[in-house]
């Protein structure tokens, strides 16, 4: 994250300077996963604070400035990340950032598919984070494969319940300063990022 901006820029090529931030935040929140340390998942996307200069926009936390959707242009995913036979991707920066940092992972845990809950795992309580806000323009999910109803879930099944039946005062991102360590508003988060998937996501 930088504190400069050329004076003439196309915001599309200035927003791919924040790749490896992103890769770096998202690495470190898949590892907070998969080693059962959420509560530097929640330091992760809440630090440090950043925000374009002379935007005027607050300060906010990665899980708001590095949104995948802000940082990679999906039309150009869509050119260079295709899927089996020139397949699009319903969630372009989803797919491509989980299978660039496979093999990165792979020391780490090499079972594809724990990988793969892990990487859904992250992008929804990134997602939560995201939704906390009290600016509705900035309350947007990083909007990924995690939202599939594979993933997310129906009929009381799927990562959206067992992340409900997690929230309580002892939930580990509380006690590190998410939602600002409020129940009621880690509570109310998932509600939003609910009623987002209900109104916007692509389901299947």
């Amino acid at each position: 994250m930088r504190d400069t901006t050329p004076g003439s820029y196309l915001q599309v090529l200035e927003a791919l300077r924040h790749v490896p931030a992103l890769l770096a935040t998202w690495t470190i929140g898949g590892a907070s996963i998969l080693s059962g340390r959420e509560e530097l998942l929640a330091k992760a996307v809440t630090q440090p604070l950043w925000t374009y200069p002379h935007s005027g926009h607050p300060r906010r936390g990665p899980a708001w400035f590095l949104n995948p959707h802000d940082i990679l242009h999906a039309a150009g995913l869509h050119t260079v990340h295709q899927g089996e036979n020139g397949n699009k991707f319903i969630y372009p920066q989803s797919n491509w950032l989980k299978k660039t940092l496979r093999e990165p992972f792979l020391i780490v845990e090499p079972s594809d598919s724990a990988y793969h809950e892990a990487c859904s795992r992250f992008e929804f309580l990134t997602s939560m984070i995201a939704m906390d806000t009290d600016q509705p323009a900035f309350a947007d999910p990083w909007a990924g494969e995690f939202l599939l109803d594979s993933t997310w879930g129906y009929d009381g099944n799927g990562l959206a319940s067992i992340v409900k039946a997690e929230i309580t005062s002892a939930w580990p991102l509380l006690n590190a300063g998410a939602f600002g360590g409020e129940l009621t508003r880690a509570e109310a988060a998932l509600s939003t990022l609910s009623d987002w998937r209900n109104q916007y996501a692509r389901r299947w």
